[in-house]
C-alpha cells in the first residue's frame, strides 16, 4: 500500500504541474453547456449575464459572456436545465428543457431581441441531432430509452450493443453480455458507474459478468457508450467505455415500482426440446423492485434509493454423449456400433490396412515393423518403419481384458435415451437463481460552490446449476455448481468551484466482488473416489467428488477441474480532475490511482485429470477419438504377440496439483492533460495526452516464480529470494541444470518478477467541423493502452513450483504407456497415489509445467481512427456515414514455450526436439506479441422524437483480422497455434485469419412509437423494439489426424464449405476439407504438414426481434403501466458453432457440421406492471 500511496501522490503532482496549458472535456459522468450570445444582427454580445438552473435540484450557476460573446459551464452534472440570458437593452431570453447527457457538450446559442429586461422570450429546446463539438464515436442512451426498450433480464449493459461498431462477443465468453467494439477483444472494455471504476478483476469472470455493480434499469439516469477517438480522461482499457450514472433525487418526490413475470406457459419450447422429443422445461422468473427519490432538505440535500429482486427457476437442456444401450447390455464388451454408427475411415497403417472409423485396436498386439519386411502375424509387407497393432475381431473386447474399476465407473453413466452414438442422452436439469440488489445515493450542496455525492451499492446472489448427470458422475462444466456471490460498491465525489473558471473534483471509489462456486459433492470427504477404486485423492473440504475423466467423445465424467473456485476482487480508486476555463479553451488535467486485490482459490487438478483419447486403441499415429472409451476400459497387459510392446494402455495424459490459494494483486496509475478548444463557432478541436502505468500481476505473499525463456545456458527460472528456504526437489534442480535453465533467487523485480513498461504515453486528437448548418464533419485519432484483460487462472505465475504448481504426465508416442516417477502405469485405479502434491521436496522435476510471462512486458495498445459525416435531414432526421478503423499491437497471447523447434514426422518423441528436452512437454507462456486490424463502414439513421415516434437504425460492415485468440474462451478459434517455436515458421505470422469475434454485417434497429390514439381504452399505448441481426462468426477446422509430432494442423479448404445440406444437420460440407500431407523428414523446411489458412468458414447468423407493448393509465397523479414483452418474438432459433470433436471431424460425415445448441432462447413472453409517481 506504501507504493500505491507514493505513486498516487506522484501522479497528483505531475497532474498539477501540467495544468498550465492543459485542457479537457467534461468529467466522465458530467457534461458541458456552452454557446454564443448574439443580437438580432448577428453581432456578438459581450458582458451578458448567463444563468443555468438544474430543473430537478434547483441549483444555479452564472457566467458573463466573454468579448467574443461565448460562455461555457463545465463540468456540470447531467439533467434538464434552464438557460437565462440578460443584457441591458435586450429582452430576457429563456431556453427551457435542455437535456444534458453524459459527456455531452450541449451548444445553446442565444439570439437576443431588442426590448426591456422585464420582457421574456421563452423557447423549449429540442434534442440536437448533430454532434458538433467532438469527433468521438459512440452513443448516448437516455433514461427514457433505457426504461422503454425490451431488455431480457433487465441488464442495462446489454444496451451497449445498440451502438454502431459493436457486436456479440466470441462464443463461450465467460461474461456473455460483453461486447466487442471496433475490432478489440471484449476484455478490453471499461465499465464505469458514477465516474468510478466498475470493472471486476474476478479471475475467469466467475460471476458471469465483467462488471461488479448492476443497478436496475429504472435507476439508471443515462448511459454513454464510447467506442473510438475519445478523450484523454479515459484510460485503463483499449476498447470501449460504457459509462452509466445513477439517478439523483430532486426537489419533488418521484419513484417507481415494478413486477415482471415469465413462465413456461408463456414460453415456446426450445428448438432442441422439440428436436429431441423432450417435454418443455420448467421456467418461472419474477423480477420486482422499486425506486424512490426526493429532497431531504429542499434545494440542499437529496436522496435516491432502489431495490430489485429476481427469482428464477429454469430447466437447462443437456445433450451429451453416453455409452449406447448395446455397449451397456454387453457389460461394455460389444462396441460394434462404434463402426456402424459412423462413416469415414482411418488408415492406411504401415501394413496397408484401412479400417472404418470406430475400429478398436488391441494395445496388447502393438509391435514394431520394418520397411520392406513381412509382418509374421499378417503376412503383409510393411511400407515403412514404425509400429502396428491389430483390431479386436468384431469390435468386441474380451471381458477378461477389462479393468473392473473402469467398468464400475462406466456404469455410472445414465442410459442413452436418444438414437445414435453422438448426443444420445438428452435431459432437462433445473437451475435456480436468487438475486437481491440495492443502491442508495445522497447529493448535498454545502454551498453554490461545493457539492458532494455518495453512493453505496450491494448485491447478493445464489445459484444452483447442476451438470447433466446425477450423483458423482456429475459431468458439469466450469459454469456448473452451487454458487454464492456478494458485491459492494462505494463512490464518493466532492466538487469544489474555486471560481467561475476553475473547478476541481475529487473522487474515491471502492468495489468488492466475492464469488464461491462449489462442485456437487465438493464438501463430501467420505472418499468417493476410493469407493470406485481410485487411490490417492486428497479428502479435504472443497475437494470432494470424483476426478475429471475424459473418455474420447463421451461426455466428460466426474467433477470438473478448477473447482472449488473462490474469487475476490477488491478495487480501491482515487481520482482527481481539475478544470480551467480560459477564453475559448477548457483546460483539464487529472490523475487516477487504483489498487487491486484479487486473491483466489482454484486448485487446477487437486482431484486429478485423466485423459483417454484413443491414442492406444487406434492405428498408431492415426488417432480415432471415438475409441477412447475402450482405452479407458482396457487394463494394460503383457503383449500377446511375439516381440510386442508390453503394458500399452492406461491414460495418455494425467494432470495433478496441490490444493491451495493464490494472493494476486496489481496496481494502476494514470495522468492526463487535455484541451477542448472552440476555435470558432464552426470548428472545435480536442487534443490531449495520457500516461498510463500498469503494474505486473504480483502476489501479496510473493508466492510466484517466472520462467524466462532463452537458449540453454541463458534461460532462467526466477524465484523470489525471500522464499529461498522452501526445499526444492533434487530432481527439479537436476533437470534444470541438465537443460541449461539457471535457477535464480531474486527480489529485485518485485512480486510480479518482471519489468513493466513505463513510457505509455497516449496522444488523443479529434475535431468537429460544422461545414454548414446541416452538415458536420468529424474525425479523430487516439492511442489507448490496456493491460487489464482477465487472463484467467491457468497462466498465473502462482501456479509455478514450489508454490501452487501443476504436474503433467503425457504420452511420448502412441505405443509407450505413461509411467509415474515410481514406475507404475497411469491406470485410473492408481489415481494420484504415485504423484506427490503435498511435499515440494519429493516432486518429480520433469513433470512440472514452468509457466512464464514475458519478463520485459510491453503494454498492449490500440490505435483508433475515424472520419465521419453527419447530415441533418429536415427537422427531425439525421444520417451519419463514417469510416472507423483500429490497429491492435502487443496483444497478450498464450503462445506457449518449449515447443518443438523443427518439423517432425508423426510418432516421434517430440520431447527430444524441444529446447528443454527433459521436461515432458510445452509450457504455458503469455507474451504481448499479437496483432489485429479492423476496418469498417458505420452508418446511422436517426429520428428524434416527433409526433410520438423515434427510432435509430445502425448498420456496420466490418472486417476484423487477428493472429491471436481470446485469453478465456476460444470461440471458433479452433486448434491452437501450430508451432510458435518452430524455426523458420515465423511465430504468429502464419496464424492470421478473421478475428474470432469478427462480424461482417451488424444491423441494429431500435425505437419507440407512442400510438396516436385517444380515449380511455385506445389512448396511452406505445410500442418499443430492438432488432438485432448479425452475420456468423468465423471458425477454424483442424485436421483429423496428426500430420506432425508436437505441432498443430489446420485443414486445407479444397471446395465450397457451404455446399450440400447447409442446415442444422450439416452446416458445413465435409468434402470441402482435406488433411495436408504428413511430415516425412525430421527438420524438413516444407511446412505443408501444418495445413492452410485459419478461419476457413463462418458459422450461423444471429437474428432476434424483441418487442414491448405498453399501456399507460393515469391514477390520481400517478401513472400505471401494463407491459407485455416478447423476447425473440418470431421464435427464430440462432445456432452456436459446433466446436466439439464430433462436429469438426470432417472424416466422419455422419456428425461433421451438426449444429447442436442454440445461441438464443425460444420465444419468451413477459408480463409486467409498473407504477410511477
Amino acid at each position: 500500500m506504501r507504493t500505491f500511496t507514493r505513486c498516487a501522490l506522484g501522479a497528483a503532482a505531475v497532474s498539477a504541474l501540467c495544468l498550465v496549458g492543459t485542457t479537457a472535456r467534461a468529467q466522465v459522468d458530467t457534461g458541458t453547456i456552452l454557446g454564443t450570445v448574439k443580437d438580432a444582427s448577428g453581432a456578438v454580445v459581450a458582458g451578458a449575464n448567463v444563468t443555468i438552473t438544474h430543473e430537478g435540484q434547483a441549483f444555479t450557476l452564472s457566467r458573463v459572456t466573454r468579448p467574443d460573446g461565448t460562455y461555457i459551464f463545465t463540468p456540470i452534472r447531467i439533467g434538464t436545465y434552464r438557460v437565462e440570458v440578460e443584457s441591458p437593452g435586450f429582452r430576457k431570453a429563456v431556453r427551457r428543457g435542455i437535456e444534458l447527457n453524459l459527456q455531452q457538450q450541449a451548444v445553446v446559442d442565444i439570439n437576443l431581441e431588442t426590448g426591456q429586461l422585464t420582457e421574456a422570450v421563452e423557447v423549449t429546446a429540442e434534442v440536437p441531432l448533430l454532434q458538433t463539438q467532438s469527433g468521438e464515436v459512440g452513443q448516448t442512451i437516455t433514461g427514457a430509452t433505457i426504461k422503454d426498450l425490451p431488455l431480457n433480464g433487465r441488464d442495462y449493459t446489454m444496451l451497449a450493443r445498440l451502438s454502431a461498431g459493436t457486436a456479440r462477443p466470441q462464443q463461450g465468453a465467460r461474461a456473455p453480455l460483453q461486447f466487442t467494439a471496433n475490432g478489440t477483444r471484449p476484455g478490453q472494455n471499461n465499465y464505469m458507474l458514477d465516474g468510478i471504476d466498475n470493472n471486476t478483476s474476478n479471475v475467469d469472470f466467475l460471476g458471469g459478468t465483467a462488471y461488479v455493480v448492476k443497478p436496475p434499469v429504472d435507476a439508471i439516469a443515462e448511459i454513454k457508450v464510447l467506442t473510438s477517438s475519445f478523450g484523454a480522461e479515459y484510460g485503463r482499457a483499449g476498447g470501449a467505455v460504457l459509462s452509466a450514472t445513477l439517478k439523483s433525487g430532486s426537489n419533488a418526490f418521484h419513484g417507481s415500482a415494478w413486477e415482471f413475470n415469465r413462465n413456461d406457459g408463456l414460453k415456446a419450447a426450445e428448438f432442441f426440446e422439440n428436436a429431441r422429443g423432450l417435454k418443455k422445461g420448467l421456467y418461472n422468473s419474477n423480477q420486482f423492485g422499486f425506486t424512490a427519490g426526493g429532497p431531504v432538505v429542499k434545494n440542499k440535500t437529496f436522496f435516491f434509493a432502489d431495490y430489485e429482486g429476481s427469482l428464477t427457476k429454469q430447466d437447462q437442456i443437456w445433450q451429451v454423449t453416453v455409452p449406447t444401450q448395446r455397449q451397456r447390455d454387453s457389460g461394455f464388451t460389444d462396441f460394434s456400433d462404434l463402426i456402424s454408427g459412423q462413416t469415414g475411415t482411418r488408415g492406411p497403417d504401415l501394413l496397408g490396412r484401412t479400417v472404418p472409423l470406430g475400429t478398436i485396436f488391441d494395445p496388447a498386439t502393438t509391435r514394431q515393423v520394418f520397411s520392406g519386411q513381412i509382418d509374421p502375424l499378417t503376412g503383409r509387407v510393411a511400407t515403412g518403419n514404425g509400429y502396428v497393432r491389430d483390431p479386436f475381431p468384431g469390435n468386441i473386447i474380451p471381458v477378461n481384458r477389462l479393468d473392473p474399476n473402469a467398468v464400475k465407473l462406466m456404469s455410472l453413466f445414465p442410459a442413452a435415451n436418444q438414437a445414435g452414438l453422438i448426443n444420445n442422452f438428452a435431459t432437462n436439469r433445473l437451475n435456480r437463481e436468487t438475486i437481491h440488489t440495492f443502491d442508495v445515493r445522497v447529493d448535498h450542496e454545502f454551498s453554490a460552490n461545493d457539492h458532494v455525492f455518495a453512493r453505496y451499492s450491494f448485491g447478493g446472489t445464489t445459484r444452483h446449476k447442476p451438470g447433466p448427470f446425477e450423483g458423482p458422475a456429475d459431468g458439469g462444466a466450469y459454469a456448473q455448481g452451487d454458487e454464492t456471490g456478494r458485491t459492494h460498491g462505494l463512490a464518493v465525489s466532492y466538487t469544489k468551484m474555486f471560481s467561475a473558471s476553475l473547478i476541481n473534483e475529487a473522487r474515491f471509489g471502492f468495489s468488492r466482488e466475492y464469488i464461491n462456486r462449489l462442485q456437487p459433492l465438493g464438501d463430501d470427504t467420505n472418499n468417493i473416489p476410493g469407493q470406485y477404486g481410485i487411490q490417492g485423492i486428497p479428502q479435504v473440504a472443497g475437494n470432494g467428488g470424483l476426478p475429471l475423466i475424459f473418455m474420447g467423445d463421451l461426455r466428460q465424467f466426474g467433477a470438473v477441474d478448477w473447482l472449488v473456485a473462490e474469487r475476490l476482487s477488491n478495487t480501491l480508486q482515487l481520482t482527481d480532475n481539475l478544470t480551467k476555463i480560459y477564453k475559448s479553451h477548457s483546460f483539464k488535467t487529472g490523475f487516477m490511482a487504483q489498487s487491486i486485490k484479487l486473491p483466489w482459490t482454484g486448485p487446477p487438478w487437486s482431484r486429478g485429470r485423466f485423459n483417454y483419447d484413443g491414442f492406444f486403441t487406434s492405428i498408431p499415429n492415426r488417432q480415432d477419438l471415438s475409441t477412447g472409451r475402450a482405452q479407458f476400459l482396457l487394463a494394460p497387459s503383457k503383449s500377446t504377440v511375439p516381440g510386442g510392446v508390453d503394458f500399452v494402455g492406461g491414460a495418455n495424459q494425467v494432470q495433478a496439483s496441490p490444493f491451495g490459494e493464490i494472493g494476486s494483486q496489481r496496481s494502476y496509475f494514470g495522468a492526463y492533460v487535455q484541451d477542448s478548444w472552440r476555435m470558432n463557432s464552426k470548428l472545435t478541436v480536442n487534443y490531449g495526452l495520457r500516461w498510463d502505468y500498469f503494474s505486473l500481476m504480483g502476489d501479496d505473499n510473493w508466492e510466484q516464480a517466472n520462467f524466462v525463456p532463452g537458449p540453454p545456458g541463458q534461460a532462467q527460472y526466477i524465484i523470489p529470494a525471500r522464499h529461498k528456504d522452501i526445499a526444492l526437489s533434487q530432481s527439479f534442480k537436476d533437470v534444470l541444470a541438465k537443460d541449461g535453465i539457471n535457477l535464480v533467487y531474486s527480489d529485485e523485480f518485485g512480486s510480479g518478477i518482471g519489468r513493466a513498461q513505463k513510457n505509455n504515453f497516449a496522444p488523443r486528437l479529434d475535431f468537429a467541423w460544422q461545414a454548414y448548418p446541416k452538415l458536420v464533419v468529424r474525425g479523430g485519432y487516439g492511442l489507448f493502452y490496456g493491460a487489464f484483460e482477465n487472463r484467467g487462472g491457468n497462466p498465473s505465475l502462482g501456479y509455478n513450483y514450489p508454490f501452487q504448481y501443476t504436474l503433467n504426465y503425457n504420452r511420448v508416442n502412441d505405443v509407450t504407456p505413461v509411467r509415474y516417477p515410481d514406475g507404475s502405469i497411469a491406470v485410473i485405479g492408481r489415481g494420484l497415489a504415485s504423484i506427490p502434491t503435498d511435499n515440494t521436496a519429493a516432486v518429480s522435476g520433469p513433470g512440472l509445467n514452468l509457466r512464464g510471462v514475458t519478463f520485459d512486458y510491453q503494454t498492449p495498445y490500440v490505435q483508433t481512427y475515424n472520419l465521419t459525416f453527419q447530415h441533418e435531414l429536415g427537422s427531425h432526421h439525421a444520417v451519419e456515414v463514417g469510416y472507423v478503423g483500429s490497429r491492435s499491437s502487443h496483444v497478450e497471447t498464450f503462445v506457449g514455450s518449449n515447443g518443438v523447434t523443427k518439423i517432425l514426422p508423426p510418432g516421434l518423441n517430440a520431447n527430444l526436439y524441444r529446447t528443454f528436452p527433459d521436461f515432458t512437454g510445452g509450457f504455458n507462456f503469455a507474451a504481448p506479441v499479437g496483432s489485429g486490424t479492423y476496418n469498417s463502414l458505420q452508418t446511422k439513421f436517426i429520428r428524434r422524437m416527433h409526433k410520438g415516434l423515434q427510432f435509430q437504425i445502425n448498420y456496420t460492415l466490418a472486417e476484423a483480422r487477428a493472429n491471436y485468440g481470446d485469453l478465456l474462451s476460444g470461440g471458433g478459434f479452433g486448434p491452437g497455434f501450430r508451432g510458435y517455436n518452430l524455426v523458420g515458421w515465423g511465430g504468429l505470422d502464419n496464424e492470421w485469419g478473421l478475428a474470432y469475434f469478427h462480424t461482417k454485417h451488424a444491423l441494429i434497429v431500435n425505437g419507440t412509437w407512442e400510438l396516436p390514439l385517444k380515449g380511455a381504452v385506445l389512448g396511452g399505448w406505445n410500442v418499443s423494439w430492438i432488432l438485432m441481426a448479425y452475420s456468423g462468426q468465423p471458425q477454424t477446422i483442424g485436421c483429423t489426424v496428426a500430420t506432425t509430432s508436437g505441432a498443430g494442423c489446420v485443414a486445407l479448404l479444397v471446395g465450397d464449405p457451404y455446399a450440400g445440406k447447409h442446415d442444422v444437420s450439416q452446416f458445413y460440407n465435409p468434402d470441402a476439407f482435406k488433411d495436408p500431407p504428413a511430415a516425412t523428414t525430421i527438420g524438413q523446411t516444407d511446412f505443408a504438414p501444418l495445413g492452410g489458412t485459419r478461419t476457413q468458414v463462418t458459422g450461423p447468423p444471429f437474428r432476434q426481434l424483441d418487442l414491448t407493448v405498453a399501456k399507460q393509465v393515469r391514477v390520481r397523479g400517478a401513472k400505471l403501466e401494463l407491459r407485455a414483452e416478447a423476447f425473440n418474438l418470431t421464435n427464430t432459433p440462432s445456432f452456436q458453432l459446433n466446436t466439439a470433436s464430433s462436429g469438426t471431424n470432417f472424416s466422419n460425415k455422419a456428425t461433421f457440421g451438426q449444429l447442436t445448441a442454440t445461441a438464443n432462447n425460444a420465444r419468451q413472453v413477459q408480463l409486467g406492471l409498473k407504477l410511477y409517481w
